[in-house]
C-alpha cells in the first residue's frame, strides 16, 4: 500500500497520518514502523527501509517526510516505489507538490492520493460540532462560528480552545468562551484610525488595545493618527 497524504491543512493531514500509525500500531509492533525526513537522507538508505521484509511483524511501515526537497528522491521516485515490498506500507507526507514534476504525476498514477484542504468557516463550524460530539459535548452551530470568530480558522487552536471549553464544562455556551477564550488579536491599524476618524470612542478604544495586545507601541499609533 502506498499512500500519499497532501494539502495545506497540517491539522487534518496530521491527523490521517496519526491514525494511519495507530491502526498500524493495533496490529504490528513499534520496531516495524520507520519514519524518514528524505532531507536528510539518501536513497540507499530508502530503498533498504522500504524493501525489508518484517521481522517479528506481519506488516512494516516507513512513513517518508520532506520528498518535495530531496530532488535526488524525487527525481527517482519510481525507484522507491518499485522497490517497496508487498508487506510494506509506504506513506509519502507532503504538504504541497509541484504538479508540473513528475514526483507528482508519478505518485498521482500510482498512489492513494488523500488531500486535506482548509475548511471554511461553514465546515470549521460543522466540524467543531462534531468533535465536540464526538467528546460527549455539545456546541451549537451559533456558539461554533462564534468560537471561530474570536480564536480565527486555524484548527490546531480552535481543537486547544475546544478542549479548555469542555474541561470547564462540557456544554459550551457563548458565556463559557468569553469566560474562557481570549480573543485572538486581527485588527490593523486602519481600522482604528477609521474608528478614531468616525467618531467612534468605544471601537477606537477596543481597537487601540487590540493593537497593544499586538505590541505595536503607542508612539507609532499616535504617529499614523497625526500623519493622516
Amino acid at each position: 500500500m502506498i499512500v500519499v497524504l497532501t494539502g495545506p491543512n497540517d491539522y487534518m493531514r496530521n491527523l490521517a497520518l496519526k491514525q494511519l500509525k495507530a491502526d498500524f500500531l493495533s496490529t504490528n509492533d513499534e520496531f516495524s514502523l520507520e519514519v524518514i525526513d528524505a532531507s536528510e537522507t539518501d536513497m540507499g538508505r530508502v530503498i533498504d527501509s522500504v524493501a525489508s521484509v518484517p521481522f517479528l511483524s506481519d506488516r512494516r511501515m516507513v512513513v517518508l517526510t520532506n520528498i518535495s526537497v530531496a530532488k535526488s528522491l524525487a527525481d527517482d521516485i519510481d525507484k522507491i516505489i518499485n522497490a517497496t515490498s508487498d508487506t510494506t506500507d509506504l506513506i509519502i507526507d507532503e504538504p504541497k507538490f509541484d504538479k508540473r514534476l513528475s514526483l507528482y504525476k508519478t505518485l498521482k498514477k500510482k498512489a492513494e492520493f488523500r488531500e486535506f484542504n482548509e475548511f471554511d468557516e461553514r465546515q470549521l463550524a460543522n466540524w467543531l460540532v462534531a468533535e465536540a460530539k464526538q467528546r460527549q459535548a455539545t456546541i451549537s452551530l451559533v456558539d461554533a462560528r462564534y468560537l471561530i470568530s474570536r480564536v480565527g480558522s486555524n484548527q490546531l487552536m480552535l481543537d486547544s480552545e475546544l478542549e479548555k471549553l469542555i474541561n470547564y464544562n462540557p456544554s459550551i455556551t457563548k458565556e463559557s468562551i468569553n469566560l474562557l477564550v481570549y480573543p485572538t488579536p486581527s485588527s490593523s491599524i486602519f481600522d482604528l484610525l477609521e474608528a478614531v476618524f468616525t467618531g467612534n470612542k468605544r471601537r477606537a478604544i477596543e481597537l487601540y488595545e487590540d493593537q497593544r495586545r499586538q505590541l505595536v507601541e503607542p508612539k507609532e499609533i499616535m504617529g499614523m493618527i497625526i500623519w493622516q
